[in-house]
């Protein structure tokens, strides 16, 4: 091993072991958009059937 290459690694250390920037916290769906509820589906009325146009719902099918 060079002497320089052990300089450089020591410098590189420190961002090896950061938590990487781009980890988000908040729910999102495939285009990007913050997730508003997640546990939560529409529906026709109180005890109705479950709406297609539920596009979190259809996503979230998908990954199943």
């Amino acid at each position: 091993m060079r002497p320089g290459s052990l300089m450089v690694l020591a410098l590189l250390a420190p961002t090896l072991i950061a938590p990487p920037v781009f980890a988000q916290s908040v729910l999102t769906r495939d285009n990007g958009a913050k997730v508003g509820d997640n546990q939560n589906s529409q529906t026709a009325g109180a005890d109705g059937p479950t709406l297609l146009q539920d596009v979190q719902l259809i996503q979230k099918l998908q990954r199943f």
